[in-house]
């Protein structure tokens, strides 16, 4: 973005704001996912339905996020810049979103390699 020094102090702090909110969310979703490791191989239903709604609340949280931030945004850079900002964010959660998503197996997956 092409900011000018008012522009730039103004939405610097947004983005610390921003980040500081979303590195709790990444550490949330950290945690879900350690969790989720841990208790693989023995989920219950109940534990299932844990992690499923703390990763709802996770995925909310982030789009609230956004929602908030691009507001503040709006008003400290303009539609177009806040807006700029809200696509690549968007694109690199969810490439690591992705990402993770590739690399930690479905429910049952590993059960059913082993039978093969």
């Amino acid at each position: 973005m092409n900011l000018s020094d008012t522009q730039n102090a103004a939405f610097t702090k947004v983005y610390d704001n921003y980040e500081t909110e979303r590195k709790a969310l990444g550490q949330a979703k950290f945690q879900l996912i350690n969790d989720y490791a841990a208790n693989y191989a023995t989920l219950t239903d109940a534990k299932a339905d844990e992690l499923a709604k703390g990763t709802l609340k996770n995925h909310l949280g982030y789009e609230k996020l956004y929602s908030k931030t691009y507001g503040q945004a709006k008003k400290a850079v303009g539609a177009i810049n806040a807006a700029k900002f809200l696509q690549l964010e968007v694109y690199l959660q969810t490439v690591i979103r992705a990402e993770i998503l590739e690399s930690i197996p479905f429910i049952g997956e590993l059960d059913k390699s082993k039978l093969q």
